[in-house]
């Protein structure tokens, strides 16, 4: 086989031999065999797309993936991204030049376009896409919350603006949707959505949210959005919140190092809506601008998962009875929340500020997570790795970014996440 580098694979001067490897998830008309290649090693990324394209052109590969299409491809060399010359990258890294290097390819993350703006009084700590009821037009809703403590909530399309209040006395920290069994609710398969938001007072609050709010093209009054429950626990600010996949249960974690399991009870759900007494204590106002009409319920937590030493920074929940943590003392932890234990961690050298599970785990026992932290480095971790002296390895490291990496998000169509840094 005739290579970029040198005829029939044979090794030039200052090359590097390759063997170029598809991403387990990119389609077969854009693989090439994965025979050993001879490249020049100043070649960056954009050099590495080009020997690609040039391959399938010349119908090495099993499709015709560059007719009438150029992509731009990321490499990934030693379980990191090619950022540089491959040879510099080989030789950062320590592994010779000598060796055959497996080198996985697929589709670069093309930039984003900016659409629209959303203005805010305030800075944004809190965006969430809107899924609150069953209709087609929750799906173009967007929530955020200020740092002055309001939530607004815009049309995805348009980007109108309709609704905003205060809901909160600092910061709106976190926003998620809990599904609540509920037959009368105003969900669409017999489960009301009710949206939850936290703050670094402190406080968190859940909110039902009428379904006019989602198709009114208009701005919503405050009946439209009304609190339900006011979830009574934690000692200090709420950091992250997240929402059982499969019950009407949430978790929280914050500044008292304490993860706290809530349930929305559907009972007091129901009894909210008809305006009618509930065995639970009740307020009748709230600081909020929000209409409280027919009592807010407190709920008190049903478990508390207790291992963190310091602020528990992020939580996700991709399994019914399992809960995934991450913390400023250096550990993401997994935790299995019917018996309220740490089932494994991952331990870092410095604070984890943010935590990324992939959405397509459910059941299957797939999960990764992505964790980040001061360094601009963001680790990948399948927990389902072997462990050496006892402590787990990370299976993947990204390391772009030039600043502290504040928060991670999986992309839905691919599997590798997308991380946004800090900005001082």
């Amino acid at each position: 086989m005739a290579s970029a580098g040198g005829a029939d694979g044979r090794r030039g001067e200052g090359s590097v031999l390759c063997r170029l490897t598809p991403s387990p998830g990119l389609d077969d008309a854009w693989r090439v065999p994965g025979n050993d290649v001879a490249l020049p090693g100043n070649l960056t990324r954009y050099g590495l797309s080009q020997a690609v394209h040039a391959m399938l052109a010349m119908g090495m590969g099993d499709g015709d993936g560059a007719t009438g299409s150029r992509r731009a491809f990321d490499f990934l060399v030693e379980g990191e991204l090619l950022r540089g010359e491959l040879a510099d990258h080989l030789r950062a890294k320590g592994t010779s030049v000598e060796k055959t290097v497996v080198v996985e390819y697929f589709f670069a993350v093309e930039p984003p376009e900016r659409v629209r703006d959303l203005p805010h009084p305030d800075w944004v700590c809190s965006v969430l896409k809107g899924t609150l009821a069953g209709s087609s037009a929750a799906a173009g809703v967007i929530f955020t919350g200020c740092y002055d403590g309001t939530l607004h909530v815009h049309q995805a399309e348009s980007g109108g603006l309709i609704y905003s209040t205060a809901v909160h006395g600092e910061a709106l920290s976190s926003l998620c949707v809990v599904h609540v069994e509920d037959e009368d609710g105003d969900g669409e398969d017999g489960r009301e959505r009710v949206l939850v938001t936290s703050s670094k007072d402190g406080s968190i609050k859940g909110w039902v949210v009428d379904e006019k709010l989602l198709s009114s093209k208009k701005k919503a009054s405050a009946s439209a959005f009304r609190q339900c429950f006011e979830f009574v626990g934690h000692a200090g600010a709420v950091e992250s919140l997240a929402a059982s996949p499969g019950s009407s249960r949430l978790c929280s974690a914050g500044w008292d190092n304490a993860i706290r399991i809530w349930s929305c009870d559907p009972e007091d759900l129901r009894s909210f809506r008809s305006g009618g007494q509930s065995n639970k204590k009740q307020k009748t106002s709230s600081a909020g601008g929000a209409d409280v009409a027919g009592g807010v319920v407190e709920q008190v937590e049903i478990a508390c998962l207790e291992d963190h030493s310091q602020c528990v920074s992020s939580v996700v929940w991709p399994e019914e009875n399992l809960v995934c943590s991450s913390s400023w003392d250096h550990t993401a932890k997994l935790w299995d929340v019917s018996q309220g234990k740490v089932v494994t961690q991952l331990i870092r050298d410095s604070a984890l500020f943010s935590l990324a599970g992939t959405s397509r785990a459910g059941h299957s026992g797939s999960l990764t997570l992505a964790v980040s932290g001061p360094d601009g480095v963001v680790h990948v971790w399948d927990p389902r790795a072997t462990p050496k002296d006892g402590t787990y390895a990370s299976v993947q490291t990204l390391r772009s970014h030039r600043a502290p990496v504040a928060a991670i998000t999986w992309s839905p169509a691919a599997n590798s996440p997308a991380a946004s840094p800090f900005h001082f």
